[in-house]
């Protein structure tokens, strides 16, 4: 059991954090007043049952920020100009645990029923690509890497009951479409077909990948949900639950607006 004394914040931190949308910060107030922190109050309030994002927990699912996924083009070889590391994402939901060597790599759990990946923006697109494969965007590598990460487990699309790849932004980028292109699911498919064929020259693993593409990456992708969501419409569904926690976290996302507003299009 954890001891009392791990449970306490410093008064010293929760001052830091007060003073972060004053005239006098200690630190630069995005470190606060960003999308991964908003998207932690999101799931932490979905997770407690309030229906506030398109998918439901299932029993005994959880949910983790910044995790890491599995790539399916991890390096060959020291200097492999075609490899990846594996991938950050901002949000996952599902059956899981994490590696106990890098505290942070997601491993489904044998039996897993639920899969689901949560991508948090501000005022930013999703990234257009990787060094070693500019045009595999991120919407196209996080579903491979969901993909990756489900064949490694031993499981198959058909095994889970919920899976998906959201997108939660401010409606002002839903409405103009910023992520509409990369989020269409025979874009996805085109991108990561492409990614494939950067490795013909290696004919084994070049084969390899393609019956990855038709066995594992296929199916899931047929399968999984792919939506954007906007962080007004999460916040109103907690608002309507939990009136004084929806105006709570509703004043957080306005200073989240505040502070980052460097790429938002009129």
């Amino acid at each position: 059991m954890i001891s009392e004394r791990h449970l306490k914040i410093p008064s010293a931190i929760l001052s830091m954090l007060e003073a972060a949308d004053t005239n006098a910060p200690v630190f630069p107030p995005t470190i606060l007043y960003n999308e991964g922190w908003l998207l932690r109050l999101v799931l932490s309030s979905h997770a407690d049952g309030i229906n506030c994002l398109p998918f439901s927990f299932l029993p005994d699912s959880k949910w983790f920020s910044e995790a890491q996924l599995y790539s399916p083009f991890l390096p060959q070889k020291r200097g492999d100009p075609l490899g990846e590391t594996w991938t950050h994402v901002d949000g996952v939901v599902g059956h899981f645990r994490l590696s106990s060597i890098t505290k942070t790599g997601l491993e489904l759990v044998a039996d897993a029923k639920q899969f689901v990946v949560i991508e948090a923006k501000m005022f930013s697109p999703l990234s257009k690509g990787t060094k070693n494969a500019p045009s595999y965007d991120q919407a196209a590598r996080t579903v491979a890497c969901m993909a990756a990460t489900l064949e490694r487990a031993g499981r198959s699309a058909d095994d889970l009951e919920s899976t998906g790849f959201y997108v939660v932004a401010p409606t002002k980028q839903i409405d103009q479409e910023v992520f509409t292109e990369q989020m269409s699911r025979p874009g996805i498919a085109e991108k990561v077909q492409s990614r494939i064929e950067a490795y013909r020259e290696d004919s084994k693993h070049f084969a390899e990948l393609r019956i990855w593409f038709q066995d594992v990456f296929g199916p899931l992708l047929n399968r999984i949900d792919l939506r954007c969501v906007s962080w007004e419409t999460a916040i109103d569904a907690i608002a309507a639950a939990r009136p004084t926690q929806g105006g709570v976290f509703r004043d957080f996302y306005i200073r989240c607006l505040k502070y980052n507003p460097k790429r938002l299009k009129n």
